[in-house]
């Protein structure tokens, strides 16, 4: 092991488990900590590669250039494009010094009872944020020094932002006597402050003093429990009870609205914008099943799925088909608030743009309803999800249908349509919808000569959707190759 690993760090890390960004979502929000993934990366087998390399240099040793070879050429043989370089040099100092300061908070969390009072360390140069420059004591305030179980760490033990190089630093009595450090005696957690640049000067607009979105979690806390064979059976049953309602089942809507958005927190740690939902509401206006009101930012059901989503709140499981498309009914809102927001004036005129935004938004909510599900505790749902995948209580159904036809009929598995919905749902621009699926379908079928009608408009549209489905089914022959399998 080289000098400086932890033991800790690298069990840590290697606990991670490599999960695609479809399935890092659906964790909770504490749980991600314990959890691996790559932004833009799908394939489980090329992130347990990467997870595997990064657990190399942990264990072994290794400089980011070694890093970044290692992880083009995985890259490159598994059929992914080459990676920004940037991008790279992010996953590699955001895992390894995650897994640092989990071995540190650890080790200091053992010896807490002779260095009880822990103080930010942040560097002082222009790389570092202001976040942490404040934080730091670089301003001409004092550090932030509190004891170590006071709740400022629990927010803000490093990382606190990506390639944070920020730690902790434990203290005795003695140390804080020596070095004439006086703990802070009130929570600065939320206050104002004006933000130090990197060019040296102070901003006029003041900011909280909050970790960002994704970052106000301590892992090193998360992962570290209590030797619980130390503990009367009591202490043990409280310990077990208040985990049991920390990450339990939903059971009310004012619960489900927290769980949302402790499922978009996960989304943005893996580069996916999303928009707070401030509340879900029973409205009787609704001529749809639900709505999502980007300005607003409220969900709305109409009185039908509201009572059918309460009921299996209250129930803890899925008890007919019906309640499971209530739960995609709002999964589908859900996927609206993610990635790059519909432009509203262009929706409402523009027939194309429209349909395009509901293809792709229900795809993706159709094949990540049952983990949706799941993330809210809700049991037996998997008996209903190939249902709900196949045909739903919505207007799109026939667009959708002839959308994954058209695909299926290009020589696409479900792995594939899985991949594609994810990546354009949570990264890409309905602007440019068209433009990709074009090319995806290029990908599938070398030489193809697309009809000229939008794939939008023709989904809809029978004798449009005839002429798609007869061109790609017609270049797909041609090629000899087989048809694909999504439904």
């Amino acid at each position: 092991m080289s000098k400086g690993a932890f033991t800790e760090a690298i069990n840590y890390f290697a606990s991670k488990e490599a999960l695609s960004p479809s399935d890092f979502y659906a964790l909770a929000a504490e749980a991600r900590a314990k959890a691996f993934t790559v932004s833009g990366v799908t394939s489980l087998n090329v992130l347990k590669s990467l997870h595997a390399e990064v657990e190399k240099v942990l264990t072994d040793g290794g400089t980011l250039r070694m890093f970044q070879d290692a992880y083009q050429d995985i890259l490159k043989n598994s059929g992914y494009a080459p990676d920004n370089p940037f991008h790279i040099e992010t996953v590699f100092r955001q895992n390894i010094q995650t897994a640092y300061n989990v071995g540190r908070y650890g080790k200091q969390t053992e010896r807490a009872s002779l260095r009880p009072w822990w103080i930010y360390n942040s560097i002082d140069d222009s790389a570092t944020t202001p976040l942490c420059y404040e934080l730091g004591g670089h301003t001409g305030k004092p550090a932030a020094c509190y004891r170590y179980d006071h709740p400022f760490w629990n927010e803000f033990y490093p990382p606190n932002h990506f390639n944070c190089r920020s730690s902790v630093d434990d203290l005795s009595d003695d140390d804080l006597t020596e070095e004439g450090i006086t703990p802070l005696t009130e929570d600065i957690t939320g206050q104002e402050y004006y933000p130090t640049m990197p060019d040296g000067s102070v901003s006029s607009k003041p900011e909280k003093l909050l970790p960002p979105d994704g970052f106000n979690v301590n892992p090193g806390k998360v992962s570290w429990t209590p030797d619980m064979s130390k503990f009367s059976e009591e202490e043990r049953r409280l310990f077990e009870k208040a985990q049991e309602e920390k990450f339990g089942p939903v059971k009310t809507m004012g619960e489900l609205n927290t769980r949302l958005n402790d499922l978009q927190e996960n989304f943005r740690l893996i580069d996916v914008e999303a928009v707070p939902v401030k509340r879900i509401e029973f409205d009787n206006n609704l001529k749809n099943n639900g709505s999502w009101d980007p300005v607003r930012q409220v969900i709305g059901l109409n009185p039908d799925r509201f009572a059918l989503v309460n009921e299996s709140l209250k129930e803890g499981k899925i008890t007919s088909l019906q309640h499971a498309d209530a739960f995609s009914t709002l999964c589908h809102e859900l996927g609206h608030t993610l990635g790059v927001q519909i432009d509203i004036p262009r929706y409402k005129v523009d027939t194309n743009y429209h349909n395009l935004s509901q293809i792709v938004n229900e795809s993706w909510n159709r094949l990540f309803f049952p983990d949706f599900c799941k993330s809210l505790k809700l049991e037996d749902v998997d008996q209903y999800a190939e249902q709900i995948f196949q045909v739903r209580s919505t207007g799109y159904q026939t667009m959708i249908s002839n959308f994954m036809q058209l695909m299926e009929t290009s020589g696409m598995d479900r792995q594939e349509f899985s991949d594609m919905a994810w990546m354009l749902n949570t990264q890409k621009d309905p602007a440019d919808y068209e433009k990709l699926l074009r090319e995806k379908l290029g990908e599938f079928l070398p030489g193809v000569n697309l009809p000229e009608s939008g794939i939008g408009e023709s989904m809809d549209k029978t004798e449009k959707f005839q002429e798609w489905l007869d061109t790609i089914e017609g270049r797909r022959n041609g090629l000899n190759k087989e048809k694909g399998k999504i439904f």
